[in-house]
């Protein structure tokens, strides 16, 4: 996210919300650098209960594997508003690291920039 995205587009006009919350042995608070992603256009939260995985589980991705949603990204175009879901969703995937390169190939269109994949949505 960082380097594919913010750092290749400094002055998009686009925000960022992290959320962050204990899955794995070692995701503490206490031990998260929220620093990971340094651009101002950012805004991290923590979510300790995970209340955010279950919500984006059960009213986004719907996915019947899956009752919680963690390590994922989330694209909306600008034009995107918030009212029963976040709508319209412009792509999804995970995990973050994993796909980065495709992150970054479906969010630079969103910011005016060429892309070099597809923009429908992923779901693995």
């Amino acid at each position: 996210m960082q380097t594919e995205i913010l750092d290749r587009s400094p002055k998009a006009e686009l925000r960022v919300f992290a959320v962050w919350f204990s899955v794995l042995p070692g995701d503490a608070r206490e031990r998260w650098l929220p620093a990971i992603l340094a651009d101002p256009r950012v805004v991290n939260y923590w979510d300790a209960s995970g209340d955010v995985g279950r919500w984006f589980s059960r009213h986004v991705t719907r996915r019947p594997d899956a009752d919680f949603e963690w390590d994922a990204y989330f694209l909306y175009p600008r034009e995107a508003r918030w009212e029963a879901v976040p709508a319209p969703l412009a792509s999804w995937g995970t995990t973050v690291l994993a796909s980065r390169d495709e992150l970054g190939a479906r969010a630079l269109p969103l910011l005016g920039a060429p892309a070099s994949a597809p923009a429908g949505p992923r779901r693995d």
